[in-house]
């Protein structure tokens, strides 16, 4: 901002710096149960607010029978028609590749058990890349055999 002074000379000052938000607001996956007839399963959605900026986010999935972690984003709090893969294995564990999402975006997961693998409750975490990996979340996906 430019302010003229009464001396005719002109001051300068900074301009106010606006932060930039990477800590959303709490979100609460609950757990899932994959049913021995199913192979996979949807979370319900959560939805992302409290930020200013895109944030990255990610899953560590630990003590797992999944073989694929994806995820999904909606404008509303319907399914996604479309997931990515954001880790496989047989059986996947460790973090999987980080995504993208905005304010107010909705974030499902789904996970697909290992077939014929033995029951089993793996634990979720949701980390957020974007704030220094701190815990958003942590649920657990439990699959019978």
């Amino acid at each position: 901002m430019i302010v003229p002074m009464t001396c005719g000379a002109i001051a300068s000052y900074p301009q106010p710096v606006v932060a930039t938000d990477f800590t959303p607001n709490a979100v609460n996956w609950t757990n899932i149960r994959i049913n021995s007839n199913e192979s996979n399963k949807i979370s319900i959605g959560q939805q992302i607010t409290g930020i200013s900026s895109t944030i990255n986010l990610f899953l560590n999935v630990a003590n797992s029978q999944v073989s694929l972690v994806e995820y999904g984003i909606n404008s509303t709090n319907t399914t996604p028609s479309t997931f990515t893969t954001i880790g496989s294995g047989s059986p996947f564990t460790g973090d999987t590749s980080e995504f993208s999402i905005s304010n107010n975006d909705w974030v499902f997961f789904r996970f697909t058990k290992v077939a014929g693998s033995p029951t089993n409750t793996a634990t979720i975490t949701v980390k957020n890349a974007s704030d220094g990996n701190g815990v958003l979340d942590t649920f657990t996906v439990a699959s019978t055999s």
